[in-house]
């Protein structure tokens, strides 16, 4: 299969190091990937059990692996590839040490200047996902990975190629950071993404207070840092319409 080439691994070249817990599909570990230069990285193994999955949810596995192997970019976490060829399927990603971003922000109170800088980092990743003409479908601080002061978005498990996606009604989807417009007509596009983006700021103490001073409009958007206001004018200027987010 010359598709997978690049992205199929043998098993024998995965070492697991350190169970990390349990991930959506089964458990996840630390690991050794060896490289074909012959160097070893670090990674996140994801263990799936073929056996106790569902054909929908091998599909999901497959799809998310497919996708990925596109990416490439500082914010947008790296993927390595899948080995198979044994029980249990494992799919390879670059280890981000600090784990979830919501559940560091918690652990680890950082200064207003290291968050601005973590949001715009997830700004830039979310651009990048846009400009390959995916759409995430679940942008949230739970899904963004953080360690060498670097915000990664992860978890693909809803991303859809395109700029626009008809959602089945009958399936379930994260609504917690959903835009309204998303909810009544089930119509994903980039702007639902960048309306749950927002919400990276949620327990907004936590994070921006600036930043989200801009978003509602109570400052110009100049005072935000770095480029990031530049961005968050354009797209602040959707709010407040009719089907701002579709």
């Amino acid at each position: 299969m010359p598709e997978l080439e690049e992205w199929w691994r043998s098993v024998g070249k995965v070492d697991k190091v350190v169970n990390l817990g349990e991930g959506a599909f089964g458990e996840v570990h630390m690991g050794k990937l060896k490289l074909r230069n012959g160097r070893k990285v670090d990674v996140a193994v994801k263990l799936a059990k073929l056996e106790v999955l569902t054909k929908e949810q091998i599909k999901e596995i497959m799809h998310e692996a497919r996708l990925m192997r596109n990416f490439d970019h500082p914010n947008v976490v790296k993927f390595y590839g899948v080995a198979a060829g044994q029980e249990p399927l494992m799919v390879l990603m670059e280890l981000v040490n600090c784990g979830a971003l919501d559940s560091y922000l918690q652990k680890q109170e950082q200064p207003v200047e290291k968050k601005n800088e973590m949001i715009l980092q997830a700004a830039w990743g979310l651009e990048y996902l846009h400009m390959k003409n995916v759409l995430h479908r679940d942008i949230a601080a739970r899904n963004c990975l953080y360690g060498d002061n670097k915000v990664k978005i992860s978890d693909f498990g809803l991303t859809r190629e395109g700029t626009v996606y008809q959602m089945d009604p009958h399936k379930r989807v994260p609504i917690r950071w959903l835009a309204p417009e998303t909810l009544k007509m089930a119509i994903y596009t980039q702007k639902t993404d960048v309306f749950s983006y927002d919400f990276i700021k949620q327990n907004r103490e936590r994070v921006c207070d600036e930043i989200t001073a801009c978003a509602i409009g109570r400052k110009n958007p100049a005072q935000a840092p770095h480029s990031f206001g530049a961005w968050l004018e354009t797209n602040r200027t959707h709010l407040g319409r009719e089907n701002a987010y579709l």
